[in-house]
């Protein structure tokens, strides 16, 4: 068996283990047998229910008994019975296609699994063929679509680690969050004000301080913008990256403060 993950590593022996303790409870208890019983009794009473022309009923009944019996041992065989063992050294991690893709994944025993894998080392489950076969299969089929997709760069991966990011210059931050206080967010709230309900693109876009909407949108970039109320910055900083501070000599001064931020 070939698994790519180190939860599908041990999940794929440890449900195989639980399966096995089902199946040897089912077979000790004789429950197994209890559908047969009941398709036998439902072949006979369709025996009974049959006409004189259909000839010797018992014989009749005895022909879907075998055919009946023949087909569910055959069933029970392949589907039920555990026959082809497994363990976690017969159990293949592969790794090939995060190695094309220059992924790193880590080993099972690198993770936080470890006591769990640790616990199963010496156990050993019984597969039926046929899930066996399914397994591989399916495992095949799968292997072969991902192969065919590119390379590329987990998406959902990416914006965790941006979202989650820190900026660790203590100055840098407290410029960031003195321009998103008193200049991006008014900024933002006025077109809001202005603009009504926006479209989920421009409401994406305008979700963060680099916003292209804000920057090059008509009447709404800060390096043109030319309206009647402006906003002065409490504090005094250089100016963002894109967001380029202006002092109009036509604008009076606002108090005290840093650079004249004008707003949409």
């Amino acid at each position: 068996m070939t698994t790519n993950s180190y939860l599908e590593y041990f999940l794929t022996l440890l449900g195989w283990v639980v399966n096995n303790g089902l199946w040897n409870a089912i077979s000790a208890t004789g429950l197994f047998a209890l559908p047969l019983l009941i398709k036998l009794l439902a072949l006979w009473l369709q025996a009974r229910s049959q006409g004189a022309d259909e000839g010797n009923k018992a014989a009749l009944s005895l022909v879907w008994a075998e055919h009946l019996m023949y087909t569910s041992l055959l069933v029970i065989m392949f589907t039920c019975v555990p026959m082809l063992n497994i363990d976690l050294d017969t159990i293949k991690y592969d790794t090939t296609r995060s190695k094309q893709c220059g992924m790193s994944v880590p080993q099972p025993a690198d993770t936080g699994y470890q006591p769990i894998i640790n616990s199963l080392g010496g156990k050993t489950a019984a597969v039926p063929i046929w899930w066996y076969f399914i397994h591989v299969i399916s495992k095949g089929i799968t292997s072969a679509t991902v192969a065919t997709l590119p390379c590329q760069p987990d998406l959902r991966q990416i914006r965790f680690e941006v979202q989650h990011t820190r900026i660790k210059d203590p100055t840098l931050a407290q410029e960031l969050r003195d321009f998103v206080e008193e200049c991006y967010a008014p900024s933002r709230a006025r077109l809001k004000f202005r603009a009504g309900e926006l479209d989920d693109d421009t409401s994406d876009d305008t979700a963060w301080v680099g916003s292209s909407y804000l920057l090059n949108t008509a009447g709404y970039s800060i390096p043109t913008m030319r309206f009647h109320r402006t906003m002065r910055g409490r504090t005094a900083h250089h100016a963002m990256p894109g967001w380029p501070i202006q002092e109009p000599a036509a604008i009076p001064p606002v108090n005290s403060g840093g650079p004249t931020i004008l707003l949409v």
